[in-house]
């Protein structure tokens, strides 16, 4: 324990006191060079209805909600960084030979700050405004106000929320998507400096959800945690102190463990104490650095006790999103990813979908036990990101997986992949001129194989978008619906289907 502390003292104050590979710099000079400059492409609307061309199947009649970065502006001010819009709430449900959509914006403490001042009041992914609203206080005393939360959703007990990055998520309705205020999990978990991945993990057999947080304070912690459907709250598994904390978006489970994969973009969690004081200049990304001497590494803990079982390490590569990871017959863990070189993408990212994405690539990674070594193998150099597989694979042998890829395309923008990771290949679907989101796969309910089922995904350009529902086996149309009007560039989301009565 003294070793570590002396360890965690030196990185400290030497081990990422240097300015190579500073993110911040890099942020500072593409905001000059590369503004953002094009205005807001959303709209609120309340519930209304388009026809069907083709046909839906009948047993689709749950309720597919995503989220995305939507508002950028106010006023003369404007958001620079994707990840950092304002969130819209779009709903999608079906009705015979009719699919309807409402989008609502999330009325997070930021943006209500912001509307009432008439000017951002946002500390953000890579953005700092520099201004202040009151915190809150949260059931345990602790003093924290909700995530900008335009990631991800999820359902936790009859619960709605939607996700960012830090805690606390936002609770909404999910039949008018009215916000209803920042949910406050009843626990004593950190509520505030903290980050936490916007990809929790529900086991496919057993229903626990998992997920992982950074605490930061003089050392940062790797707390890893499950939620409690019936309290309301988070049980920590385990909490393990580390010498630094990887910016680390995404996750795998499988039956038995957990696997978290740390790329050498690294923070001193000294850095981020008093960003909001430091200058408008300063944010969260910002004090990340990019050390690929480091190399990365790759953890594997217990679910049921969160133990560390084995570490792995590996050259340096960045990713934003695992595919997927499950135990195989020899007893190693098989773990797909879609990797980057470096940590550029984030900075491709900032307008995104206008400018260049840096390539991607699609990696497995095999984790041996027994000879306690690491392979890393490019199977694919197709670049696509926001893969998706069924929610009873994951963690389970997997042979599929579904994703949006950038460089496979007739006209050059993008379009959606099914690749087989058997045989190494992949089907294309796309429409000229279409921007397509995260497709989110719906399983057929009488399925027998793992690709039966359907994509619903959104197409949008500048005079309209369409919610399209593809056979997932075939990768071939089975129904849209169009809608004029502007729509934000999808990103997470879930299809929630009825519960039994």
């Amino acid at each position: 324990m003294i070793s570590a502390i002396i360890m965690g003292v030196l990185y400290l104050f030497i081990g990422l006191s240097s300015d190579t590979n500073n993110l911040e710099k890099q942020i500072l000079i593409e905001k000059k060079e590369h503004p953002r400059e094009k205005r807001d492409s959303f709209e609120e609307k309340g519930l209304h209805y388009s026809n069907v061309v083709g046909k839906l199947p009948l047993w689709l009649n749950g309720r597919f909600i995503h989220i995305s970065p939507a508002q950028y502006t106010l006023g003369d001010e404007k958001i620079w960084h994707f990840f950092d819009g304002f969130g819209l709430l779009t709903s999608y449900t079906f009705s015979g030979d009719k699919i309807g959509v409402c989008s609502r914006l999330l009325k997070t403490d930021q943006l209500k700050a912001s509307l009432s001042e008439g000017k951002i009041n946002l500390l953000g992914f890579a953005e700092n405004f520099g201004e202040f609203f009151p915190l809150r206080t949260t059931s345990d005393g602790q003093k924290a106000c909700t995530s900008n939360a335009n990631i991800n959703v999820m359902r936790l007990g009859e619960h709605y929320l939607a996700l960012g990055e830090i805690p606390m998520p936002v609770e909404f309705n999910p039949e008018t998507l009215a916000t209803e205020g920042m949910f406050d999990y009843a626990d004593d978990l950190p509520k505030k400096d903290a980050w936490e991945s916007a990809h929790p993990k529900k086991d496919p057999e057993t229903g626990i959800v998992y997920n992982i947080m950074y605490g930061f304070g003089f050392m940062s912690d790797l707390i890893i945690y499950k939620f409690n459907e019936k309290t309301l709250s988070r049980e920590k598994i385990a909490s393990h102190h580390v010498s630094y904390a990887s910016y680390v978006h995404d996750f795998s489970i499988t039956k038995r463990f957990i696997v978290i994969v740390a790329y050498p973009l690294v923070v001193n969690p000294w850095d981020l104490n008093g960003i909001r004081e430091k200058s408008t200049e300063s944010s969260f990304i910002g004090a990340f650095k990019w050390k690929p001497d480091q190399g990365t590494i790759v953890s594997v803990f217990d679910k049921n006790d969160g133990s560390l079982v084995q570490e792995f390490k590996l050259p340096p590569f960045f990713a934003l999103h695992h595919v997927n990871a499950y135990e195989n017959a020899n007893g190693q863990i098989a773990l797909s990813l879609l990797a980057y070189d470096d940590p550029k993408i984030i900075l491709d990212l900032a307008l995104f979908p206008d400018g260049n994405i840096s390539p991607s690539n699609i990696r497995t990674i095999t984790l041996d036990f027994q000879s306690k070594k690491a392979s890393l193998k490019t199977v694919s150099n197709i670049s696509c990101d926001f893969p998706v597989v069924p929610d009873k694979l994951l963690g389970r042998e997997f042979r599929y997986f579904y994703a949006v890829c950038f460089n496979n395309c007739d006209d050059k923008r993008n379009g959606l992949m099914k690749y087989d990771l058997l045989q190494g290949k992949q089907q294309i679907f796309y429409r000229q001129g279409l921007l397509f989101g995260e497709p989110v796969f719906v399983p057929k309910p009488d399925g027998r194989s793992e690709d039966d089922g359907v994509l619903l995904v959104v197409g949008r350009n500048d005079e309209g978008y369409s919610l399209f529902v593809i056979d997932a086996s075939t990768m071939e149309e089975l129904a849209h619906a169009s809608f004029k009007g502007a729509a934000a560039t999808q990103l997470h989301g879930h299809y929630f289907g009825k519960k039994p009565v």
